[in-house]
């Protein structure tokens, strides 16, 4: 894997925000991060694994600073990195992948390089401070793509509200469930249709949310929240209305027939762990396809009925989800 491919095609998911080039010189300090790896290998010259593991400190803290101004709407110049990593440290900002990325390359190589000049670092740990702050940079940048195509999905649909909720069917006092089916559906016929399909799964997200948020302020939705202290476990989204909660899971490509029973079997494992009774999965289509249909398809789990939500093309859509292999 390319980790400068991958932190550079989230790049270009913002490639026209204002932000965009201070994400592109933090990324420049990876690039030389690698750089200086390489030449400490040919030279056989051990202080260069020490520069390395500086310039990953240099992207850590550029990386947070772009991001902090992005997602907290503030601006960031007159802010000391130690003031960011404070803001940052109290975890309302971030999703719980992010912080726990946050708090592993701040423990294991920010805070000791920074506060002990002693300190020299080997070949292979100036390796693992590159790859560590290259997934915090990725997955970081994965939350501000998605935030950012959130604002952008809100105001397109912002003229068209009033007309996109006449053409639901969901009754006002609907449970969220039903609510979140609804919206969940009124946005993928929206998404068909529209020219511009070929982006990430970080973007689709935000689209959605955006969406969602703004036809539906009353509902509370959570991106990729932790359900257990097992953080594998964590869905797309949440989304909530006082006690009430449904599980969302995205699936960006429709053309495999098995994407739905997959996502099946993930969203049961899902609600097994987290107790929940309802999730809804939506399969994108990135051919273009317009026949999107709804289908509910029930389990019982360990003697818990749940049901699944499945908002996808019709070709792959027949309501029978995981039933085959569960």
């Amino acid at each position: 894997m390319d980790l400068i491919a991958e932190l550079e095609a989230r790049l270009g998911a913002v490639a026209d925000h204002p932000a965009h080039e201070g994400f592109v010189a933090a990324t420049r300090h990876i690039k030389v991060a690698v750089r200086r790896l390489g030449q400490g290998r040919a030279d056989r010259d051990d202080d260069a694994y020490n520069d390395v593991v500086y310039r990953t400190n240099q992207a850590f803290e550029g990386m947070l600073k772009e991001a902090y101004a992005v997602l907290a709407s503030t601006d960031t110049k007159s802010m000391t990195p130690a003031k960011l990593e404070q803001h940052f440290a109290k975890g309302d900002l971030f999703t719980p992948r992010v912080m726990d990325l946050f708090r592993n390359y701040r423990q294991d190589w920010r805070n000791p390089s920074t506060h002990d000049h002693r300190l020299i670092f080997r070949e292979s740990e100036a390796l693992l401070a590159i790859v560590s702050v290259s997934a915090f940079a990725a997955i970081l940048l994965d939350q501000v793509v998605a935030h950012v195509s959130s604002q952008r999905e809100a105001a397109v649909v912002a003229p068209r509200r009033e007309q996109i909720l006449k053409r639901m069917p969901t009754e006002p006092n609907a449970d969220v469930y039903t609510r979140t089916r609804d919206l969940v559906f009124s946005f993928a016929n929206e998404w068909a249709r529209d020219k511009d399909r070929d982006i990430s799964e970080s973007q689709l997200m935000g689209r959605l949310i955006g969406f969602m948020s703004l036809l539906a302020p009353d509902l509370t939705i959570q991106q990729q929240p932790r359900l257990s202290n097992m953080p594998p476990l964590q869905p797309d989204l949440l989304v909530s209305s006082q006690a009430e909660k449904v599980l969302v899971e995205l699936r960006r490509h429709g053309h495999q027939p098995e994407v739905v029973s997959q996502g099946h079997i993930l969203l049961l494992g899902l609600m097994e762990a987290s107790g929940l009774s309802k999730a809804i999965l939506f399969v994108g289509s990135d051919v273009g396809e317009t026949d999107i249909v709804t289908t509910t398809t029930g389990y019982d789990l360990q003697g818990r009925q749940v049901d699944i939500a499945t908002v996808a093309p019709k070709r792959i859509n027949d309501g029978k989800g995981a039933k085959s292999r569960f």
